[in-house]
């Protein structure tokens, strides 16, 4: 297992990808993976400072972002992420967990009519 500076180095480089792409909107999924890979090595003990670790480097790099010369207090818009779970902003939590549950309902009820149409049963009417 990596050492804890080491580990720690490879989480806010693969936290601070994500975010970049996420101010870039450019697709944040491409760089998903390296963020899994890097949290996924973190040990359970202490979950609290990583939780709080990772969340200051995503704050920090969105803060850090380039805004728009002709909008300059114009914050971009940005579609809610995996990481707005554990975001020190209630609102953003609340805003993911909606388009999270929404996004779950579409998939659950996408998944009802696939199901109907393979057991023959047709669309309901």
């Amino acid at each position: 297992m990596a050492r804890r500076p080491e580990l720690e180095q490879r989480v806010q480089a693969a936290v601070r990808a994500f975010a970049k792409a996420i101010n870039s909107g450019g697709n944040p999924f491409a760089v998903e993976a390296a963020l899994i890979d890097a949290t996924s090595r973190i040990p359970l003990s202490k979950l609290d400072d990583w939780e709080r670790l990772i969340r200051w480097e995503f704050a920090t790099a969105l803060r850090q972002s380039p805004r728009c010369w002709w909008k300059p207090r114009a914050r971009p818009k940005r579609s809610p992420t995996w990481i707005d779970l554990c975001s020190e902003d209630g609102y953003s939590r609340e805003r993911t967990l909606r388009a999270l549950s929404f996004r779950f309902a579409q998939d659950k009820g996408q998944a009802l009519y696939k199901s109907r149409l393979l057991l023959n049963e047709g669309p309901k009417q």
